[in-house]
């Protein structure tokens, strides 16, 4: 009788030990565990996978953001802003000019 049979036939026994080879496990047992690693990297490749889209991402935004402010594309409209408060703030002074 072989290690693998031995170890099918005897209920109530564990099916290995420390020192028990994988290739004496019954095949089934070969078969879970192989299912279990098959997973675990599945798992850690999916992992990996998320993670280089993520940070492709974020490089994506920040080389965008570099590239605009290289062009100063939100000086216009800092500018614009700025002569909008200025407008404002002679159109109150004239206003409270009047009133005086």
């Amino acid at each position: 009788m072989s290690s693998t049979q031995q170890l099918a036939a005897q209920p109530g026994q564990p099916l290995f030990t420390k020192s028990t080879k994988f290739n004496d496990l019954p095949d089934n047992v070969k078969r879970t565990f192989e299912d279990i690693e098959y997973v675990r990297y599945r798992c850690y490749f999916a992992t990996l996978i998320i993670q280089v889209g993520f940070r492709a991402h974020i490089q994506g935004r920040v080389q965008i953001s570099k590239d605009l402010k290289q062009r100063k594309v939100g000086e216009e409209a800092t500018r614009g802003q700025d002569l909008i408060r200025k407008t404002h703030k002679v159109g109150r002074f004239s206003r409270m000019a009047s009133y005086g």
